[in-house]
């Protein structure tokens, strides 16, 4: 299971990348999780 931590996150888009459900995306330079 993926976890976003938007305070750790630096938009290297590393985390798209390697989710299997394709679920996260960048929003205002930081990572979320889609329902």
């Amino acid at each position: 299971m993926f976890k976003v931590d938007k305070i750790k996150c630096i938009a290297c888009e590393q985390c798209i990348k390697d989710c299997p459900t394709k679920v996260i995306s960048l929003q205002e330079r930081k990572a979320e999780i889609n329902n």
